[in-house]
């Protein structure tokens, strides 16, 4: 028996709710606009959320960043979501504050908070309304650690990519290792050259599998 599972994914959007002034490009209201959630749907978000546009800028310098951008996130309805680089740009308290007020769950397999503090899981399973069980990770590029500011690292580690899949993939519960598909936030480790993109993808998957993005 085959059963569908419809996934939406963004990533990059850089906190670009409205389109810019010359037009040019998507938004993030644009993308929500598209999304119809169902029981059997799951809508997902790659990271570099908190930094770039000038509107995010404004917020975060009167902190009401957490007030806009997790409402927005929330409305859209938004399961899970991981990190990109540029959301440490901020150091440890500015996320934290991001991520205490998100609905959604951050899966980032590969980032280590020393103090644990930081709503951070590597993975999770989700049950679909159809019984499809859906395995999910998410991680960040390792780059992250010669790129960003040290003092933005206080307490934080941000492991190999890869391996942090792998090791998701060997410790999810009652889902075999080779029936799970791991979504990736690894962006190459030659740099980060994603944009913001609606779209809807579907997916016949086999009852003992779990599936990703």
């Amino acid at each position: 028996m085959r059963r569908i599972l419809n996934i939406y994914y963004t990533s990059d959007t850089h906190g670009h709710l409205f389109p810019s002034g010359d037009g040019r490009g998507g938004s993030m209201l644009q993308c929500f606009g598209e999304f119809q959630k169902d029981g059997n749907t799951l809508i997902l978000d790659g990271g570099d959320t908190i930094q770039g546009a000038p509107l995010i800028k404004y917020l975060r310098e009167k902190n009401q960043l957490e007030e806009v951008l997790p409402r927005a996130f929330a409305q859209a309805g938004y399961d899970y979501f991981t990190l990109g680089n540029h959301d440490f740009n901020y150091g440890r308290e500015k996320l934290k504050g991001f991520l205490d007020a998100m609905e959604a769950g951050c899966l980032a397999a590969n980032v280590k908070d020393l103090r644990g503090e930081l709503p951070v899981k590597a993975w999770t399973v989700r049950t679909l309304e159809n019984g499809l069980r859906v395995g999910i990770c998410g991680v960040v590029t390792d780059c992250v650690n010669l790129w960003e500011a040290k003092e933005n690292l206080a307490d934080l580690q941000v492991t190999d990519a890869f391996e942090a899949a792998r090791q998701a993939g060997g410790d999810e519960a009652g889902v075999r290792r080779d029936d799970l598909h791991l979504p990736r936030r690894l962006r190459e480790r030659s740099g980060n050259r994603g944009a913001a993109v609606p779209g809807q993808r579907k997916s016949g998957l086999p009852d003992a599998g779990g599936a990703g993005f």
